[in-house]
């Protein structure tokens, strides 16, 4: 009898640790894979349930029942409705503090009034028909006394073509198809400076016209020398001197009536305070006075 106790508590046993071991593992496994209860849905909620009442006014938020919170899409339309509501005026001085401030740059200042463009340059204007390409000579020594023949040279010439001479026609002799020539009187070329010279047809001046070239009366030649005193008689011209002073080497030369000073300035007279000289190339005359001493 003893023995047959003995199995039917050792089944009950086996059993009971059987059972507990299912439990524990249905317990795992809701606890692991199982997921949240779903909730019922508008369609299967009862037709006689009434909703939730609303909280009183009174009711502070903090007793408040949470509420669902706003899609993104429904915050981004408040914010478009709020900013159409708005109808503050724009205030426009911000954007003169903006980075760079509202000076124009490359592409112009959006708030500045219209500036047109510049305009590209014309074109240049077609050569003239009649070409000139120099002068003979090109130059002349201002205020020499001797008239001065000037030969235009060129290309184009028509017959009836006349030289204009600063804005003013000379009479003009036509040597050849390709050159002219005029006569300057002293006058005309007494001032250091470049002359225009042109050639124009007196039938059509305005289209048969040439370019404008340049006739250069230099500066005359100075003799470079300080009367300093005079040596001898006025009476007698040819034992009187003239004491000069050479500028820049500071020498001291004397001459009589006649001689050559630097080689082309002649003495012509010797006077009480001046002195009287020519140049023998231009034939230009020059009057020294007397430099008087310091008191």
């Amino acid at each position: 009898m003893a023995g047959s106790g003995n199995s039917s508590d050792n089944i009950k046993k086996i059993a009971a640790a059987v059972l507990g071991g299912a439990m524990v593992i249905v317990l795992v496994y809701q606890f692991l894979f199982s997921g949240p209860t779903p909730k019922p849905t508008l369609g299967t909620r009862n037709a006689n349930t009434s909703p939730a009442p609303k909280p009183a006014p009174s009711q502070s938020p903090s007793a408040a029942a949470p509420q669902k919170a706003l899609s993104a899409s429904a915050v981004q339309d408040a914010l478009v409705q709020a900013m159409l509501a708005d109808t503050t005026p724009l205030n426009l001085a911000v954007l003169s503090h903006a980075i760079g401030g509202s000076k124009p740059g490359e592409r112009g200042n959006i708030f500045g009034f219209f500036v047109e463009p510049p305009k590209p340059a014309p074109p240049p204007p077609p050569p003239p028909p009649i070409v000139l390409t120099g002068l003979s000579p090109q130059s002349a020594i201002a205020s020499a006394p001797q008239k001065v023949t000037v030969t235009v040279v060129g290309s184009k010439i028509p017959p009836d073509a006349q030289v204009y001479y600063e804005g003013l026609a000379k009479p003009t002799k036509r040597i050849n198809e390709t050159q002219l020539s005029i006569e300057l009187e002293p006058g005309e070329y007494s001032v250091a400076r470049s002359y225009n010279v042109e050639v124009k047809s007196p039938a059509d001046p305005a289209h048969m016209n040439s370019n404008v070239i340049q006739f250069v009366a230099q500066a005359p030649p100075e003799p470079g020398v300080v009367f300093k005193a005079r040596l001898g008689d006025l009476a007698q011209p040819q034992s009187s001197f003239a004491v000069f002073e050479v500028q820049g080497t500071r020498e001291i030369k004397r001459f009589r009536k006649g001689e050559m000073l630097q080689g082309v300035w002649r003495i012509d007279a010797i006077n009480a305070d001046s002195v009287d000289l020519t140049h023998t190339q231009y034939d230009i005359k020059r009057r020294i006075p007397l430099q008087e001493k310091p008191k």
